[in-house]
Parts: structure tokens; C-alpha cells; sequence
């Protein structure tokens, strides 16, 4: 029997590293306070199989998942400070997740346009489109089966049919958006064009093709941000965060990465304490608003220890410093 190998470390974590790892343990908590609320508001709805057309709670289970992995990808990522600009990937998924959350239960909206049934339905149908194309696409190169194809269609077909027994909310008179912007650069702009909700609304067509669920983002993140920090005249960008091409994601990202040495080589550039704090607080508060959504859907559901846990997360230490401008001085 092979005896189990043992690995010792002799790598000696500086006080702030090992203030930023404690950190990081109190951050995955946030899943964890969640987890208990969510298992007390849902008691009845865990006891059933939800199926494609129980929407929007299927949608938002799907979409919880999604958020989920790359919320826990983040956290894994900033550990290391060679990996850490990394989480600029996952945090454009994790931002795709949110926007739609956000769109099925009109959280960037003061007055949303239709009900959550008929937006959920609009955007299931939306990403049903894109499966479908994708795996007609895999077909044809003979990469996946027809029987995937097959699925993918009939789920495109029900939504389909839902789509068109619910109603679609969307209206072709721009009057009738009240999402229209007014004022400065728009009012310049054609009046078909001044409510980007309606010229991305998931289940349209652009000419052509179907509008993609991702083209939806950058429309909900502007309206969310104006929404989470409406006092805040300098407010946290998080279009910028939501980099659009891959090929221009990559790019930055070996840009940020990469340094060269006197000799003229290239390696990879340790990311600072201020960079992962910055990232960690982002993440962390997105995704506890996201999670205070989808608790708040539920009778049941109690918000307050959610909301008790971000104060404390902002009492930390490292974060108090990150948001006042000092962490830079404190540690390097």
C-alpha cells in the first residue's frame, strides 16, 4: 500500500496576505447565510420538480447556478495573486447572470414593461434560440449528436408556444416605452432608437437574427447602476467591468498580466492588495444583492441577515482601508 505523500510549505505569507485569505473565508460565508434563508422561504417549493415552463422560478434556479460558479471561481482565483486578474473573465459571466436576473424581475426599471411571466418567457426563449443555433452549428461539423438537436428544438418549440399563449410585452411605439431617455446625446438619436430596451428586448429580431441573451447586458447594467447607487455621483462602472469581445477580453487581460524584465523577457506581474480587494468587494456585493433578490421573491424570505452580513463585510479591515484610499499605504 502506497504511503500517502506528505507537502510542507516553506512560502511565509506576509500579515496582509494573510488578512486578504481571512477575508476571503468571511466573503464565502455570504453563500452560506444565504443557503440557511433561502432553505427556510422554500421549504414547499423544494418539495416539487420545477419544469421548463414553470417560469420564471426554472429561469432563475438556472441562472442562480450559473451565478454561483463564478462567484466561487472568483473567490478561488484571488487567492493567488499571479492568477487574480483572471477574475476579470468570470466577472463578465458573473455580470450576464445578474442582468438577466435583473431584467426578469425588473430591478433596472422604476416602471418595468410587462409582468415577470411574460419577461422570463421572453428571455427563455431568447436563450433557447441560441442553443438551438449552437448546436446546429456542432452538428453540422458532426461535433455533437442529433439527439442534442432534437432537445434543443423541442425546447425552443415550447417556449415558442408559451411566447405566444402569454403575450409579448414589447411594443413597436417608441411613446410607449417608459424607459426612453431624454435629454443631452439621446435626444439626437432617432425616436425609435432613445429606449435601448426596446431595441434589445431578448426575444426580437434585429433584422434578420435574433436578438442574443448577452446583448441584454450592457442595457440592464446601465439602468441597475443608476439603481444601487443612486446618490453616488461617481458610481462604480460596471459596464466597464462587462468587456464585450473575447478577443479584446484576452488582450487586456495578458496586457495587465504580462511585465518585462531587464533582460528583457516576459513573466507574470503579481496583481496588488488594492486590485483584489477592489475585485473581492465588487463580486461580493453584486452577488449579495443578487442572492437579496431572489430571497425577496419568496413570502417567507428575510432579507435582514443578508443585508447584516454586508455591513460586517465592510467593517473588515482590509476593505475598510480599500474604501478609503489607504490600503495602498498599508500594504504594497
Amino acid at each position: 500500500m502506497t504511503e500517502p505523500l506528505e507537502v510542507t510549505s516553506t512560502v511565509t505569507l506576509s500579515p496582509c496576505e494573510v488578512e486578504f485569505r481571512q477575508t476571503l473565508l468571511v466573503t464565502a460565508s455570504l453563500r452560506d447565510t444565504y443557503e440557511h434563508e433561502i432553505a427556510k422561504a422554500t421549504a414547499q417549493l423544494r418539495r416539487r420538480n420545477l419544469r421548463r415552463q414553470d417560469l420564471p422560478e426554472r429561469l432563475l434556479i438556472e441562472l442562480a447556478e450559473s451565478a454561483d460558479l463564478q462567484y466561487d471561481a472568483i473567490l478561488t482565483l484571488l487567492m493567488n495573486p499571479l492568477a487574480a486578474e483572471a477574475v476579470r473573465t468570470n466577472l463578465r459571466s458573473l455580470l450576464e447572470s445578474i442582468a438577466q436576473v435583473a431584467f426578469v424581475l425588473a430591478k433596472d426599471a422604476k416602471r418595468p414593461v410587462g409582468t415577470k411571466h411574460q419577461r422570463s418567457i421572453c428571455l427563455s426563449l431568447s436563450r433557447a434560440r441560441e442553443l438551438e443555433e449552437l448546436y446546429e452549428d456542432a452538428y453540422r461539423e458532426k461535433k455533437s449528436g442529433k439527439l442534442s438537436l432534437t432537445r434543443a428544438r423541442k425546447t425552443r418549440a415550447l417556449y415558442e408556444s408559451m411566447h405566444a399563449a402569454a403575450g409579448c410585452p414589447w411594443q413597436a411605439d417608441p411613446a410607449a416605452w417608459p424607459c426612453r431617455r431624454r435629454g443631452g446625446m439621446h435626444a439626437k438619436l432617432p425616436a425609435t432608437e432613445r429606449c435601448a430596451h426596446q431595441q434589445n428586448w431578448p426575444c426580437r429580431h434585429r433584422g434578420n437574427k435574433p436578438v442574443l441573451p448577452h446583448q441584454l447586458t450592457r442595457v440592464t447594467l446601465e439602468g441597475l447602476e443608476r439603481r444601487i447607487w443612486p446618490r453616488q455621483k461617481k458610481r462604480r462602472s460596471l459596464l466597464a467591468m462587462y468587456t464585450t469581445g473575447s478577443v479584446f477580453a484576452h488582450s487586456s487581460l495578458l496586457a495587465a498580466v504580462l511585465q518585462t524584465t531587464p533582460a528583457g523577457l516576459s513573466t507574470r506581474a503579481a496583481s496588488s492588495f488594492a486590485d483584489r480587494y477592489g475585485w473581492l468587494f465588487t463580486a461580493a456585493l453584486l452577488y449579495g444583492f443578487f442572492l437579496r433578490w431572489l430571497l425577496a421573491e419568496h413570502p417567507q424570505g428575510d432579507v435582514r441577515p443578508l443585508m447584516a452580513w454586508e455591513l460586517g463585510f465592510r467593517r473588515l479591515p482590509g476593505v475598510r482601508d480599500m474604501l478609503a484610499g489607504t490600503l495602498a499605504q498599508r500594504c504594497a
